[in-house]
């Protein structure tokens, strides 16, 4: 899932207002008569992720990735006048041999069908891919509605994509770690198992979804600050498990890589050299509360990763 840039670059890998104890005074009165009012509303609170899912992205039409005209980017072609389009190849076949001036597509665009008349000039510029694949990791899952948050950065640049049911998540089996190396972000291979939701939203902080059915450990949100934390993930024996890490800053103004953290646990490091593909999404847990979500590894700094603020992501899954 993530790109591996040169060396020392860094590597791609989801609100409700928070209500404290509130005292409200009467002023111009008597000590005696000041009425204190204590409201206390609970705190967000959502399922702590953490496992490994396979994704498996399958538009049955092509979802664009590149155009300047009436479709847009993360729009999904279904027909260029009566020809189906089921992937980029008979997109491009399409593009090389159509003369007409005046050319009919047929597209979903935000869950709505939509049939358009484009030019040529406009169809030669659609770009697209027709599914994508792998692993990543879920960060948590709204308990009200069963809405999940996983990988925290784009899958597709520049791309968002807000049609339901474009995909499905499975399962999966960690079959073997490869680790990094100074080079290289490492990956895991893994199997592929049973469906348990579908994918529905693809944007800049990740993917979102929806579970067939989920319960665990509840797990309140928060704020994340310097100091220790930890990194919630799948790794062997398929099981959750928590690897200490230390927050080094927190970047409030950036869109991304706005948690950045150095790896303490020496288990980890031995497992895997560093953060690989796939382990984006894992939660970031500080204090007992969920504060982000692992999104970056540091080709040449196996130690280093970069993190998305929980923030980004929650307002995905409201």
């Amino acid at each position: 899932m993530m790109g591996v840039f040169k060396k020392i670059a860094f590597v791609s890998l989801v609100l409700p207002i928070f209500f404290g104890l509130s005292i409200f005074v009467t002023n111009n009165v008597k000590q005696d008569d000041i009425i204190q009012v204590i409201d206390v509303m609970p705190k967000q609170q959502v399922y702590l992720g953490g496992e490994s899912i396979n994704i498996n992205m399958d538009a049955s039409g092509v979802i664009v990735t590149n155009t300047d005209g009436e479709i847009k980017a993360g729009d999904i072609l279904y027909k260029i006048n009566d020809n189906s389009v089921n992937n980029r190849f008979e997109l491009n076949n399409i593009k090389n041999s159509i003369a007409a001036s005046d050319i009919i597509i047929t597209y979903l665009h935000n869950n709505e069908l939509l049939t358009k008349t484009i030019s040529n000039d406009e169809l030669k510029n659609i770009e697209g891919v027709n599914n994508l694949s792998g692993n990543v990791t879920i960060t948590y899952i709204n308990p009200e509605n069963l809405k999940y948050a996983a990988v925290a950065h784009s899958i597709i640049a520049n791309v968002t994509i807000s049609n339901n049911n474009i995909g499905t998540i499975n399962t999966n089996h960690i079959n073997e770690i490869v680790k990094s190396t100074d080079d290289t972000v490492g990956h895991f291979i893994a199997t592929k198992g049973t469906k348990i939701g579908t994918i529905n939203a693809i944007n800049e902080t990740g993917m979102y979804g929806t579970y067939d059915k989920h319960d665990g450990k509840l797990i309140e949100v928060g704020t994340a600050k310097k100091g220790k934390a930890y990194i919630v993930t799948t790794l062997d024996n398929n099981q959750k498990a928590y690897y200490e890490i230390e927050i080094r800053k927190v970047y409030n103004n950036q869109k991304d890589m706005q948690i950045d953290f150095v790896i303490k646990d020496q288990n980890l490091i031995n497992k895997t050299n560093g953060i690989l593909k796939g382990m984006s999404g894992s939660p970031i847990v500080q204090d007992n509360k969920l504060v982000g979500a692992v999104s970056h590894a540091v080709n040449g700094a196996n130690d280093r990763g970069y993190g998305l603020l929980i923030d980004e992501m929650l307002k995905n899954t409201i």
